[in-house]
């Protein structure tokens, strides 16, 4: 899969320069202006996504990924455009057997893909060992890493974010 795209802009957007690799953590939004609060960005980076989640054609699109405010955020490759955001902590939707789980918290999971059901979801051999996918009771989120180093980074990521709840 080409790597392509100009991600200058991306990458300025998370860290304020273009020449940082985009995978550690930081600070954003606060600029000195009054109002904005800084936000903790817990990781950033490529990985690799499955779309068809609204219905659309399952294909794989590299996008780059935040980790902030309790929520996985995508943007395209081109541009900041924020192209969808996963909550990976939040509350129910009042559709439990007893009517009224509205008050509940959900945790998001992540977790490794394996055997037969990586070979199902359409990548290339090369790149399914590093398949993982995030779960929350709305969606789940298939991703794939570039390397076993970075899929572990972010399952790490998730958990912790989760874990502090």
């Amino acid at each position: 899969m080409a790597q392509g795209g100009n991600n200058g802009g991306i990458l300025r957007l998370f860290t304020g320069w273009s020449g940082s690799s985009g995978q550690g953590g930081g600070l954003i939004g606060a600029g000195g202006v009054s109002g904005i609060r800084a936000e903790v960005v817990l990781k950033t980076g490529f990985l690799w996504k499955r779309g068809g989640h609204r219905g659309g054609r399952k294909t794989w699109k590299r996008r780059f990924f935040a980790l902030k405010d309790e929520t996985l955020h995508y943007y395209g490759l081109s541009s900041s455009t924020l192209l969808g955001a996963m909550p990976l902590v939040g509350h129910g939707d009042g559709g439990g057997m007893d009517g009224d789980i509205s008050n509940e918290t959900y945790l998001a999971t992540a977790s490794v893909i394996q055997g037969t059901e990586a070979d199902s979801l359409g990548l290339p051999s090369s790149l399914t060992p590093f398949l993982f996918v995030v779960v929350t009771p709305d969606r789940s989120l298939f991703l794939c890493a570039e390397s076993s180093k970075q899929r572990v980074a972010w399952m790490e990521s998730v958990r912790q974010l989760v874990d502090t709840h």
